[in-house]
């Protein structure tokens, strides 16, 4: 029988990363997990989890805090151990009219070259 562990991955409202804005009066947003995260593993192996981020792409104000923002996935080598849902910390309000024509003409570029 093998022994199991239950670590805290993260702090609730500890920001795993910050997520690029469009179109919104901050041009970044804090994302991570609004109660603590945590995972169980076999013994000894926690120290060995390799997170992976995935955000939604593009992230577009107005942002509401709890939004679903992407998923941070736990590998254990090539295998996914857990994934978890990550959200914004923080409101996000619409920039002005200036601030979303330009975002907008930004995407619009860059969206040719992808």
């Amino acid at each position: 029988m093998q022994a199991f562990e239950t670590t805290q991955l993260y702090a609730a409202q500890a920001a795993v990363s910050d997520a690029k804005v469009y179109k919104g009066s901050s041009h970044s947003v804090p994302v991570g997990f609004l109660q603590a995260a945590y995972v169980t593993v076999p013994s000894g192996s926690a120290k060995q989890l390799r997170p992976v981020l995935e955000m939604v792409q593009p992230v577009v104000a107005p942002i509401r805090k709890g939004q679903n923002l992407g998923t941070l996935k736990l590998y254990d080598g090539t295998r996914l151990v857990a994934q978890k849902n990550v959200v914004a910390l923080v409101d996000v309000a619409e920039a002005g009219w200036l601030g979303r024509t330009w975002d907008g003409v930004v995407m619009r570029i860059k969206s040719l070259f992808s």
